[in-house]
């Protein structure tokens, strides 16, 4: 505003220096000055406005980078929070449209959701190694693959055969089931593992399934009353038994005698045993593997085919007396 006064001032003296009549002088003047002082307003009024806009517009391109860059973070935000969804979708479509029990794969979720990160870590360390070793588990039974247990098992002998509901064909080497020389006394079937194992076959067979079993004498071993109770206990609870001496089975499945239980004819279980130190201890199981491989599995029912054929029936306690 200053600034036009002043270009007005100037404009007016200028008017009068020129000299004439003093009335129009003045009025030229004032009117000259007036027009210079509105001239230079305008033109400082249009050059702050160019500043201002110009200020304006830095100030909305720093906002307009701000806001794409808020924008591009919601995005993500959102496609990352939309590929959780989707993925969790998969998830329990898969698990919906697997064989499995979905209420008992939502419980087990459920249950490891519990655990949580405590100053007792090791609890939070052990649950996460089960699962883990579950899963691997149960990724190598969904491929058909061989799964594989360090040392001697017992959760999966019972739980195969709590769940088994057709059929159960095992073997039992002598070897392995025996804890003495001459007699089983003291082995597998006199232990807890062999007392709950036996209540197991019982209530399968309860269930309607039919179990056989060959018990193969591989070292030798006396028909004593020892041998015989175990015998006589199977045949009590419903289980067909036969005796095999292994110089009555043909062919060349005499060099590889081993122990094996195939599950309603889909899985094969079998134990690996290390080399004997002396006659009187029951080998050590170093492994327990459970076999899904149908054409392996298809392999060791006919193996109990030939050996359950070789076989001599035991006609129990009552035949028998």
């Amino acid at each position: 505003m200053g600034v036009s006064v002043l270009f007005g001032l100037v404009a007016f003296t200028l008017a009068q220096a020129l000299g004439g009549d003093l009335t129009s002088d003045m009025v030229l003047g004032l009117g000259l000055s007036v027009f210079i002082s509105g001239v230079a307003f305008i033109t400082q009024f249009l050059i702050e406005v160019d500043h201002r806009v110009a200020r304006v517009g830095a100030g909305l391109a720093v906002l307009d980078h701000s806001f794409a860059q808020h924008v591009a973070g919601t995005r993500v935000m959102i496609k990352d929070e939309f590929a959780k969804v989707n993925e969790a979708t998969q998830l329990f479509g898969a698990v919906e449209a697997s064989a499995l029990n979905t209420d008992a794969m939502t419980q087990l979720v459920k249950n490891a959701t519990t655990i949580g990160r405590t100053p007792r870590s090791l609890l939070f360390d052990f649950s996460r190694a089960e699962i883990a070793r579950l899963s691997g588990y149960l990724k190598d039974l969904g491929q058909a693959g061989d799964v594989t247990y360090e040392g001697e098992d017992r959760d999966w002998l019972l739980g195969l055969t709590k769940v088994a509901a057709e059929s159960i064909d095992a073997t039992s080497l002598t070897t392995v089931d025996a804890g003495g020389r001459n007699s089983v006394d003291g082995g597998l079937w006199t232990s807890d593992l062999g007392q709950l194992y036996m209540e197991a076959q019982r209530e399968a067979v309860r269930r309607g399934v039919t179990i056989r079993r060959v018990f193969i004498m591989d070292r030798p071993i006396q028909m004593d009353g020892e041998f015989t109770n175990i015998l006589d206990q199977h045949v009590a609870i419903g289980v067909q038994v036969r005796t095999l001496n292994p110089a009555d089975i043909k062919g060349t499945r005499r060099a590889t005698l081993f122990d094996f239980i195939v599950f309603d004819g889909v899985l094969s279980y079998q134990s690996t045993t290390a080399s004997r130190i002396n006659e009187t201890n029951r080998p050590i199981i170093i492994t327990t593997t459970l076999v899904t491989n149908l054409d392996r599995v298809s392999e060791r029912k006919d193996r109990f085919t030939d050996l359950w054929a070789s076989g001599k029936p035991y006609p129990g306690p009552a035949a028998g007396s």
